[in-house]
């Protein structure tokens, strides 16, 4: 249980932290709101692509292969907001699954569509909101989620 915990935590640096050191202002003010921040929003998108592959993809590194099933982000009016990431680790013909579950608050600007995040963890990352479609720009990631209505 603790190797399948190390790996999902791996999988999910990977997808949230290379963005953190691009953080706004705005970010840093979010996570200590207890009330919505901005405009307000609310939801379930889906992770549809993650840097232009379509989800699940799969990435190996020195014989591990790490496989995004699935994630999701949930918004609540309130200004928090709930992440699922579903992942599959293989190795050495052993697989692995985990769901983990990420909760944080967000500021969200209608006007210019823009998105910031923050994890309970401190973990910032920022993108935009365009009609039913997000964007969220992890490091040299980008992550393409879907409204599900």
């Amino acid at each position: 249980m603790r190797r399948i915990r190390a790996l999902t935590y791996l999988l999910a640096a990977i997808l949230m932290t290379s963005g953190a050191s691009a953080s706004s202002q705005r970010v840093a003010s979010a996570g200590t709101a207890t009330k919505a921040r901005g405009d307000t929003l609310s939801g379930l998108f889906i992770l549809q692509f993650a840097d232009g592959r379509e989800v699940p993809y799969s990435r190996e590194n020195a014989g591990v292969v790490y496989t995004l099933d699935s994630a999701s982000i949930a918004f609540k009016p309130n200004g928090s907001f709930t992440r699922s990431t579903t992942v599959t680790v293989r190795k050495a013909g052993e697989t692995f699954a985990a769901t983990r579950l990420f909760h944080g608050t967000f500021i969200y600007a209608a006007s210019t569509h823009a998105v910031a995040l923050r994890d309970s963890a401190g973990v910032s990352i920022d993108g935009t909101i365009v009609n039913d479609t997000m964007t969220l720009y992890a490091g040299p990631e980008t992550l393409v989620f879907y409204r599900q209505w």
